[in-house]
């Protein structure tokens, strides 16, 4: 009878043993997920800080409105801040409503000197401008502020009418694959006086800040 106690005791002892070294294991197993849990949460934000902190650039239109001397039409400056980017082309995208806007052009700005045209496609029916252009091989990346590109007009309506970048507008920067475009500042046109050849005259424009995704 002692025997048997004895052993029921044991196998008792036995069972309780096992169940808590079952349990031991489980809560091993259920902090191990936890921890890589967290980590995994953790990389996930860093990875996404680290995507997004190289976009420093903005691009806008200037507020001014120059009369052009030579043909008597109206030119605003397309203006960039690198911020602490530095930037080696710039591929710009814009929109204007044709039946207002007429004898659009673009050309280069100061900003990259002497810079390689890469795409200059002009839609006067559509209303849609792409303008790319980069630096020449050898040239260093540019930083700072500056004038990208003029772009030039005649209004034939007194209504207000817009200038706006689209979303496939972008900025390179050596090292990067990745637009560094942080964001854009299109601009409302109103009202404006007939041109005069040889006349330069400050128009103020409405800017609309339009950040990028």
């Amino acid at each position: 009878m002692g025997e048997i106690i004895k052993s029921i005791k044991n196998s008792s002892l036995n069972k309780t043993w096992l169940l808590v070294s079952v349990l031991v294991i489980l809560t091993i197993v259920l902090l191990v997920l936890s921890l890589n849990s967290k980590n995994v949460t953790r990389t996930s934000t860093e990875t996404e800080n680290i995507e997004t902190d190289f976009r420093h650039t903005a691009l806008s239109i200037s507020e001014e409105v120059r009369r052009s001397s030579p043909s008597g039409t109206y030119e605003v400056d397309i203006n960039i801040d690198t911020k602490n980017n530095e930037v080696t082309g710039v591929q710009l995208e814009l929109t204007f409503d044709p039946k207002i806007l007429t004898r659009v052009d673009i050309k280069e700005g100061e900003f990259i000197i002497d810079p390689t045209i890469l795409i200059k496609d002009i839609n006067t029916e559509s209303g849609r401008i792409t303008f790319a252009l980069v630096n020449k091989p050898g040239q260093k990346a540019v930083k700072g502020e500056g004038v990208v590109a003029v772009f030039s007009f005649s209004k034939i309506s007194p209504a207000e009418t817009e200038i706006n970048f689209l979303p496939h507008t972008a900025v390179s920067a050596p090292g990067i694959n990745q637009s560094v475009l942080k964001e854009t500042v299109s601009a409302v046109v109103g009202p404006l006086p007939t041109p005069t050849a040889g006349v330069q005259t400050q128009i103020f424009l409405s800017p609309t800040p339009i950040p990028t995704l």
